[in-house]
């Protein structure tokens, strides 16, 4: 598992950020920054483009799909996080561009490990 891959976490709830970001640290992961809503996330990608950015779809200000859409455009690699019972929105996000998808909070660290290392491995 590649330590110097950097992420963004991007969820409204602080809890549901320190939740990922503690099974992030689990996994060794270091470069991890974090954005409370849309805006802040495409600012941090502006600044400093993460290798993967987690994603959360329900937000306010601006919401998952259309900061999905911002983010593919800016050519990030995004993993969306969801909550349960939302198929269609995981459906929607993959086909405007997000290379994998979570359903919070029911998933483990090394889950979340290995699809972080296939999408850095994809390209």
């Amino acid at each position: 598992m590649n330590k110097d891959i950097s992420i963004l976490v991007v969820d409204d709830s602080a809890f549901m950020r320190q939740y990922i970001i503690g099974f992030l640290h689990e996994l060794g992961y270091e470069k991890i920054s974090e954005a409370g809503n849309g805006p802040a996330a495409l600012n941090a990608v502006n600044e400093s483009m993460p290798d993967v950015v987690l994603l959360d779809m329900i937000m306010p200000i601006m919401d998952g799909m259309e900061a999905l859409e911002k983010l593919v455009e800016l050519n990030a690699r995004v993993i969306v996080v969801t909550a349960m019972g939302q198929r269609i929105t995981i459906v929607k996000a993959i086909e405007k561009g997000a290379r994998g998808y979570f359903v919070k909070p029911f998933f483990t660290a090394h889950e979340l490990g290995r699809k972080i290392e296939e999408v850095i491995n994809e390209d």
